[in-house]
């Protein structure tokens, strides 16, 4: 084996040592870097769900980041605390959440303007994209007039009635 070999599987078993050492549990430091790749897939629509999921954050870890963030968000609006005065981990808390919030919104704008342009290419994908995002605004609506006093008799006069209409 050669010199720069032997590096190589030292630096491979270093890794995995480190890698095992982070395994299930253990709770990830939030970093620049993986606000930069977070940033990167939320604002091209990902789903945080799959952000999360790929990048190895147990799902609590992600949630206690953004709620960690949206209270210091609260302290600043309600100049409990200043900006400056955050310490380095609360700034990355704090952009955290901005990420999240402002991540939807970027999706949702980018689906929209899919959806606009409909007539140039097939736009259903966009359209089913953001019924998920937004089933409210977004959803197809159903007539949910149901009334509640019928028996029967009511019921098979009306199956009857659409049977022989379809005939």
């Amino acid at each position: 084996m050669t010199d720069g070999q032997k590096k190589e599987l030292q630096k491979y078993i270093k890794e995995n040592q480190d890698e095992a050492r982070e395994g299930p549990g253990r709770t990830l430091s939030l970093t620049w870097e993986m606000l930069a790749i977070i940033k990167g897939l939320l604002f091209e629509g990902q789903f945080q769900k799959y952000v999360f999921m790929s990048m190895g954050i147990p799902k609590t870890t992600w949630d206690s980041w953004r709620i960690n963030g949206e209270k210091l968000l609260a302290q600043i609006q309600s100049k409990k605390k200043k900006y400056k005065d955050l310490k380095p981990s609360e700034e990355k808390y704090l952009y955290f959440a901005y990420l999240v919030s402002v991540g939807r919104a970027k999706s949702v704008l980018k689906h929209q303007r899919i959806v606009m342009e409909a007539g140039k290419t097939e736009w259903r994908a966009s359209a089913w994209v953001l019924e998920m995002m937004d089933r409210g605004l977004f959803g197809q609506k159903v007539d949910q007039n149901v009334n509640l006093n019928t028996d029967m008799k009511s019921l098979q006069d009306a199956y009857d009635r659409r049977m022989k209409n379809k005939k």
